[in-house]
């Protein structure tokens, strides 16, 4: 009985151990951080891409509006 106990006692301590390595593994860490951080990226890139847009659209709408602006302008310095 005593045997079985110390071989049962034996394996729970290996088991903990290995995997505890596996998780604790800095390769496997920085691959985890790495895939992380580029998920990140492609994200604050695709908000770049947004932003862009949004930035070129008001300009235009602000471009729309001085052109309208001007138009009514000279109308009422004409007259």
């Amino acid at each position: 009985m005593k045997k079985v106990l110390s071989i049962l006692a034996v394996a729970i301590v290996i088991g903990s151990c290995v995997s505890t390595k596996k998780s604790t593994d800095p390769c496997l860490q920085t691959k985890h951080e790495v895939d992380s951080l580029k998920k990140v990226i492609a994200s604050l890139e695709d908000e770049i891409d947004f932003w862009k847009d949004e930035v070129q659209w008001r300009e235009a709408e602000v471009s729309y509006w001085g052109r309208k602006y001007d138009s009514i302008k000279m109308e009422v310095i004409k007259k």
